[in-house]
């Protein structure tokens, strides 16, 4: 009986890593995420913070001009200065994992070089397209 119990539970266990490794090997794959960290990144390396934001930023991430003001005048500098290592000589970000939260929002883990472990950013979709609710990039 308790061998059973035992085996039942690595079974389930078994399942549930082999379907977590499903999700996540298809959502680190789907080039849509990788293009839209790439690009957000992008325009705060070039100063475009404006950009990013109207581009970006998810609507519960941004939702007033209060926010868009610290966004800007903290988060996106602070960023600017060490999100370089974060694109490869083709300005592209590589996303090492993801982490389904839920089928719209995303916990991505990008390469920001050997000197750091990677860095986490959430995203959310805002209709079809995905859109970044925080980052520590």
């Amino acid at each position: 009986m308790k061998l059973n119990s035992i085996l039942s539970f690595l079974a389930v266990g078994a399942l549930s890593l082999a379907l977590t490794t499903t999700a996540l090997a298809k959502t680190k794959s789907d080039p849509v995420i990788a293009d839209t960290i790439s690009e957000a990144l992008q325009l705060i390396l070039d100063g475009k913070f404006d950009d990013y934001i109207k581009k970006f930023c998810h609507p519960k991430a941004c939702p007033n001009a209060q926010s868009k003001k610290i966004l800007k005048k903290y988060n996106l500098p602070a960023t600017k200065k060490r999100a370089g290592s974060c694109l490869n000589d083709k300005r592209r970000a590589t996303v090492k994992s993801s982490q389904p939260q839920t089928d719209e929002q995303l916990k991505v883990f990008i390469d920001c070089g050997s000197k750091r472990m990677p860095p986490p950013a959430y995203l959310k979709k805002d209709g079809a397209k995905w859109k970044i609710m925080r980052f520590s990039w």
